[in-house]
């Protein structure tokens, strides 16, 4: 048993000898800053909205943002590519360019939460009345913006409607 230990212990201190060995001198290697965004994150800062909006109105813009245009079989480098993207109330048609990156869209929102900007500016405009429905319109344009209204159908008690839009800072249009 003795010999046993000795000879594992011996074993051991070799393999050990063995793995220092080689060369042990080391390069440094400088690596350049690398700064990942997403293609379309300029898209999101733009429609992105505060507080209230449903959260599948987020889930169906971070999609469209995130659509690879390029493994689709119906890209055509060079020329309009157009995508829908469609999800409970909402609708998304978004113009890429050849780099996958969102030139352009036209989205639908219907019955949403409206923001408290919103919210607040139609009950002070038209207190007597109760919104029926709305519709929530985002229009983006890489070099213009995203310009948002939200179109708002209300009634009052004596059953008269009347469209109202607003835009997304609670003024009326």
């Amino acid at each position: 048993m003795k010999k046993f230990f000795i000879g594992t212990l011996f074993i051991g201190l070799a393999s050990l000898g063995f793995s220092q060995s080689g060369n042990s001198e080391m390069k440094e290697v400088k690596l350049s800053d690398v700064t990942i965004t997403a293609l379309n994150d300029d898209y999101l800062d733009k429609v992105g909205e505060s507080e209230s909006l449903s959260p599948w109105v987020f889930t169906l813009e971070r999609e469209a943002s995130r659509f690879n245009v390029k493994e689709s079989p119906n890209f055509y480098p060079g020329g309009t590519n157009k995508f829908g993207f469609i999800k409970r109330k909402g609708k998304i048609i978004a113009t890429y360019n050849d780099d996958g990156k969102i030139v352009s869209t036209k989205e639908f929102y219907g019955d949403i939460m409206l923001p408290n900007a919103v919210r607040e500016a139609l009950y002070l405009a038209y207190p007597e009345w109760n919104m029926k429905k709305n519709t929530y319109l985002v229009s983006y344009d890489h070099r213009r913006g995203a310009k948002k209204v939200y179109k708002i159908q209300i009634q009052n008690d004596e059953k008269r409607t009347k469209t109202v839009k607003f835009d997304d800072e609670g003024n009326i249009m």
